[in-house]
């Protein structure tokens, strides 16, 4: 099974509940963006809480909203942005 490479940048609050604002992560060709999102929450604990308590997430791959679309295939090089929904700036 072939990796591919993601960019994942947290922004505003999520950065602060992760402890960084972007990391590179690994995952099988093929992941959705809501498999990277579970897989993200299994590796960061507050991350998963956060999203227990308030599940409102806006999701964008390379600068596209795609939140409605968590279905999406990501591919290798992407950029996954994932906002709070209640994000101010920051």
């Amino acid at each position: 099974m072939r990796l591919i490479r993601i960019r994942v940048r947290y922004a505003g609050l999520l950065a602060e509940i992760v402890g960084k604002s972007y990391e590179y992560v690994e995952v099988p060709e093929g992941t959705s963006v809501e498999a990277l999102v579970e897989e993200l929450s299994r590796r960061h604990v507050n991350f998963k809480k956060w999203l227990e308590m308030l599940p409102l997430l806006h999701v964008f791959v390379n600068n596209v909203e795609i939140t409605g679309s968590k279905s999406y295939r990501l591919q290798d090089g992407e950029e996954v942005v994932l906002m709070p929904s209640l994000y101010e700036g920051g």
